[in-house]
């Protein structure tokens, strides 16, 4: 299974609204994290990381294969 971003707010049941406060993050910086406009900074990660109880190894890989994958093609 393929994990994203957007993947892992929409399998909690959120929307954009509410996990942008939940993560203290603005919903159109969160959305741009979400379409690939923006590659996420470090202190987001770390909230994102807290929230979804990962690692920094995962969600870094996670990001980057997305990413890379978004732009190239599958």
């Amino acid at each position: 299974m393929r994990l994203t971003l957007r993947k892992l707010i929409e399998d909690r049941g959120m929307k954009l609204e509410y996990a942008s406060k939940l993560f203290e993050i603005k919903a159109g910086v969160l959305k741009d994290y979400m379409e690939y406009k923006r590659i996420p900074e470090v202190p987001d990660l770390k909230i994102i990381l807290r929230m979804f109880r990962m690692d920094y190894d995962d969600i870094i890989f996670i990001i980057y294969r997305d990413f890379e994958e978004h732009y190239r093609g599958p």
